[in-house]
C-alpha cells in the first residue's frame, strides 16, 4: 500500500462506511489501522533501500577487486 495514499487517507473511514453511528467507528478504526500500517510501510521502504544501496555498492566495488589483489 502506498505511503502517501494512507496519509491522504488518514482521516476517512476505513472501508467508506457512511451509515449513521458507524461513521465515527470507522473514522476511529481507519486511524489505528493507518497508524500501524504507515510505520510497517516506512520501515520497509527503509530496509529494501539499505539492501538496494549495499547491492549497488558491491556491484561498483566488484571491478576493483582484481586490480587490488593484484596490488597486494
Amino acid at each position: 500500500m502506498s505511503v502517501s495514499l494512507l496519509i491522504k487517507t488518514f482521516f476517512r473511514p476505513l472501508k467508506n462506511e457512511y451509515r449513521g453511528d458507524l461513521v465515527i467507528f470507522s473514522i476511529g478504526m481507519g486511524i489505528v489501522v493507518k497508524t500501524v500500517l504507515i510505520p510497517i510501510s516506512l520501515l520497509l521502504i527503509a530496509v529494501v533501500v539499505m539492501i538496494e544501496v549495499f547491492i549497488f555498492a558491491v556491484i561498483m566495488l566488484t571491478p576493483l577487486l582484481p586490480i587490488y589483489f593484484l596490488i597486494r
